[in-house]
């Protein structure tokens, strides 16, 4: 290597050793002179600050004097004293006071109907009492006129609709859930009584089947036991509980009482149609179901209704 070079390198070695020290320098130097120049300008802004605030405080204490003079003798009516803190508390109470006279006049009185959005009380619950009766007019409405279908369907004869297709769409009914409801014994006696009965039964299909092969004697002998079996129905049990006075139509009690658990269901003994759900001030809540062949059950003192006419 040259001499050139190795001087070029000792010199900017030195310089790069020499840098550190210039910086922490200059830093050094800008910090005291920008401190002294900061702390002289802080103290002159405090000074100002004093100056200001001992002389609102001596403005607010000073007192004035207000006269009222005739304007002719300059003879003094009347005159009062008032300092500044005086008037700052006096038009401040004053415009607290107008605020709430203002409130309570708008709560209060008729005025508020002058003001835009506001409306009379009465007007407003007579628009709120019309929209509740013109939907309820609407639901009675829509319910008579389903009841008056449904009771021309069973008039007529007509096929009846499944209890999906029938169900409105808003039927809040509650859904029995599996294991929660425990036949007694003597209801599941009878259920396998009537099922076993079932067994030995001629389907109404082969009584037809059977009666286009024979004379008119046999028809007729099939006719019957076509009628017997479609006549038998398999009634459930709509309520277990205790039966506190039972039909008797000696005493002209057409039905009987059942006093059962609270919040229970009360089940309908058949399949059917409900023709009758309704409120009554004798029965309280009444489902009235009809069934098939001609059948009609009804169920009064019901807590509430769970099914729709």
């Amino acid at each position: 290597m040259s001499n050139t070079a190795k001087t070029i390198l000792k010199a900017i070695g030195r310089a790069l050793l020499a840098l550190p020290r210039f910086v922490a320098k200059c830093f050094a130097f800008v910090r005291t002179h920008t401190w002294s120049e900061s702390k002289e300008a802080y103290r002159r802004f405090r000074e100002r600050m004093k100056e200001r605030r001992s002389k609102l405080k001596a403005d607010m204490r000073r007192k004035h004097r207000f006269v009222v003079m005739d304007s002719e003798t300059f003879r003094e009516k009347w005159s009062f004293q008032l300092t500044g803190i005086n008037l700052f508390v006096t038009i401040g109470v004053s415009a607290i006071v107008l605020v709430v006279l203002t409130s309570l006049l708008i709560a209060f009185t008729s005025l508020r109907e002058f003001i835009p959005g506001y409306m009379r009380s009465d007007i407003m619950e007579q628009a709120c009492e019309n929209t509740r009766m013109l939907d309820s007019l609407e639901h009675v409405l829509q319910q008579q006129e389903t009841q008056l279908q449904n009771i021309k369907m069973v008039i007529g004869g007509e096929q009846m609709p499944t209890e999906d297709q029938y169900r409105h769409k808003t039927d809040s009914s509650a859904k029995a859930k599996p294991g929660e409801y425990i036949h007694s014994k003597a209801d599941s006696l009878l259920r396998d009584e009537v099922e076993n009965a079932d067994q030995y039964q001629v389907k109404p299909s082969k009584i037809n089947k059977l009666a286009a092969g024979q004379n008119n004697s046999s028809s007729s002998v099939a006719a019957d036991a076509t009628t017997r079996t479609t006549t038998q129905l398999s009634f459930f049990t709509p309520l277990q509980g205790k039966v506190l006075r039972a039909f008797s139509e000696k005493d002209k009690h057409l039905g009987t009482d059942v006093a059962g658990v609270e919040n229970s269901v009360v089940k309908s003994i058949y399949s059917g149609t409900v023709l009758l759900a309704n409120y009554t001030p004798e029965s309280g809540y009444v489902v009235v179901i009809q069934h098939p062949n001609n059948y009609i059950s009804v169920y009064k003192h019901c807590g509430s209704l769970l099914k729709r006419a």
